[in-house]
């Protein structure tokens, strides 16, 4: 069924879903998202402007929105959302944490609270200095090559 919303453009492809199909296709897993991407970027008349089916930066290319879509998959608080035993969701609610705000988190648009960071490193089981350095590391990651970046780092998205 998600392949169906893929298809239909009901649903953009998650870099993981994408991961998982190339992985079963036999192909390269960063061919086959940009090749999404670019399906799912074709124009799409809106009152008097164009806009895209995907969010994207101002002049971002397909392999640049990729590779910021990767490492936004990648972000710390995604990762050990990922190993809790609970769902994101109940987790998130859990902390009092909107979806909305975590995607401002990840998208940096914001910086959790202290508070928040506390409540989120106890509920993944780490200090909070291992929360903090590994949000610092992966602010600090270099994104300027987009195709070397995605193939560093999209088997992680397993």
């Amino acid at each position: 069924m998600g392949i169906h919303f893929i298809e239909i453009q009901k649903r953009n492809p998650l870099p993981e879903t994408v991961y998982k199909l190339a992985k079963a296709l036999g192909v390269n897993p960063a061919e086959l998202y940009v090749k999404c991407l670019e399906y799912n970027m074709e124009k799409v008349s809106h009152a008097s402007k164009k806009t895209l089916r995907i969010v994207a930066k101002k002049g971002e290319t397909p392999n640049q929105m990729l590779a910021r879509l990767v490492h936004r998959q990648l972000h710390p608080i995604n990762i050990h959302l990922d190993k809790i035993e609970k769902s994101a969701a109940n987790f998130l609610k859990e902390i009092n944490v909107s979806r909305a705000t975590l995607k401002n988190w990840l998208d940096m648009k914001n910086t959790p609270s202290v508070k928040a960071l506390r409540k989120i490193s106890e509920g993944f089981g780490i200090t909070l200095d291992d929360l903090l350095y590994s949000i610092e590391e992966w602010n600090e990651e270099d994104l300027s090559d987009s195709i070397g970046y995605i193939e560093y780092n999209i088997h992680r998205l397993e």
